[in-house]
């Protein structure tokens, strides 16, 4: 509209061309303020993190807090932290997918989109740890902070092997019906794909059947074979006369896994030893030139993901065999419940059965018109079969029944069985 503006403190005559480098210097100089204050809040917040303390807006599950001397603090805020934990928790399962879990966390109170559950999960603070990003050459660091941790680090650890698909997720407790407990843990006899379940209208009722899909026209009456599958339980079925022998049976076996655990640990520890040396040996190559920085930050890339690997199975270990304790009262109520497992099978829930058959068989069940067949087994429910089975020939001088369980020997014929 034909106006100039004109500076109270500082005006300029744009008519005059030397005052235009004026007006530039004017310009610049609050930018260059702006960006050295940026620049120093960027460092401030990093040398706070390596130090282990969060800066900025606390993230979900934690509040921003301070101390009586002014020192900020985050601390877990609920009900968001206790619906975080059981997140990490259903995820290390395996048996649900992300945006299931996120349902379930969000009706606990967990308000935040499936695409903030997705970094949420992978976010390192809420096992105690601050994760300071590469910055101008500098390393990306994994500090350990000052919070407190929702989570431990190896629930961490697990739920990112989950993600990352390194673990092999368990069965899924899908919903069946009573009549088809066994529903996705029987495979086809013949193309060796998974039996599916479904009832048929006969004259007066439905009818289970458990049956492969088409082109296959496998197909078996669902209650002959759960009351075979009881049949096959009654196997691990201990009489209370032979207790003392599975006792001891049980109790040696888990002083050799532990002698086996202490092996591996030692083994650990030696890797532990060669990795610190080859490191060593690669920092001197890098001070004497003979490596590129950019080949020495790969290889201490390498080198810190195996050692933090190395150091959660010894984490792992040290949980599960240390410190030692006593396992007779532990097993002696274990072989009491053995006694009556047909029995705790049948009056259980469909759950609990399902749970079961995931304790006790590793992989798919095979059925046919013979019965199971090509069963594995865990260690202890192995033990508990071929012991049962040894004391019920000497006991009764029957000749065994040529299974595909695991044997002791061999069974000899026109196919030997595997061992």
């Amino acid at each position: 509209m034909g106006t100039n503006p004109q500076a109270v403190e500082q005006p300029l005559d744009l008519n005059v061309p030397e005052n235009k480098l004026m007006l530039a210097l004017y310009l610049a100089i609050p930018e260059i303020e702006n960006d050295r204050r940026s620049l120093n809040t960027q460092m401030g917040m990093r040398r706070a993190k390596k130090e282990g303390n969060w800066s900025g807006r606390a993230p979900l599950g934690y509040k921003n807090k301070t101390y009586e001397d002014g020192k900020k603090y985050i601390a877990p805020e609920e009900p968001y932290a206790s619906a975080i934990r059981w997140a990490f928790q259903e995820l290390s399962l395996g048996m649900s997918s992300m945006a299931e879990v996120h349902r379930k966390a969000f009706k606990l109170g967990l308000t935040c989109s499936i695409n903030n559950f997705h970094s949420l999960v992978r976010n390192w603070i809420y096992c105690g740890k601050i994760r300071v990003r590469e910055i101008d050459g500098e390393e990306e660091h994994i500090i350990k902070g000052l919070h407190e941790p929702l989570i431990t680090e190896r629930l961490f650890d697990k739920v990112q092997n989950v993600l990352k698909g390194d673990v092999k997720p368990k069965k899924s407790a899908i919903a069946t019906p009573e009549d088809l407990p066994l529903r996705g843990f029987l495979r086809c006899p013949n193309c060796h794909r998974m039996l599916t379940g479904s009832a048929s209208k006969g004259r007066k009722t439905y009818v289970a059947y458990y049956h492969c899909k088409s082109p296959c026209k496998v197909r078996f009456n669902a209650n002959q074979v759960n009351q075979n599958f009881i049949k096959e339980l009654k196997l691990f079925r201990i009489a209370k006369r032979d207790q003392p022998k599975f006792l001891q049976e049980i109790i040696s076996t888990y002083n050799e896994v532990r002698k086996t655990a202490s092996a591996m640990r030692q083994d650990y520890i030696d890797e532990l030893h060669i990795l610190d040396y080859q490191s060593i040996n690669a920092r001197e190559l890098l001070l004497a030139g003979k490596i590129e920085p950019s080949d020495f930050k790969n290889l201490k890339m390498h080198y810190d993901s195996k050692v933090r690997a190395i150091n959660l199975k010894l984490t792992a270990l040290k949980e599960r065999f240390e410190p030692k304790i006593n396992i007779q009262p532990l097993v002696i109520n274990a072989i009491k419940t053995l006694c009556y497992l047909p029995r705790l099978y049948q009056t259980a829930t469909i759950e609990d059965k399902r749970y079961l058959v995931e304790t006790i068989f590793i992989g798919m069940l095979i059925y046919d018109k013979d019965g199971y067949r090509t069963m594995n087994i865990n260690s202890i429910a192995e033990i508990t079969y071929l012991e049962t089975k040894s004391y019920g020939q000497k006991k009764m001088g029957q000749k065994s029944r040529l299974k595909t369980l695991p044997h002791k020997g061999w069974n000899m014929g026109l196919e030997p069985t595997t061992s």
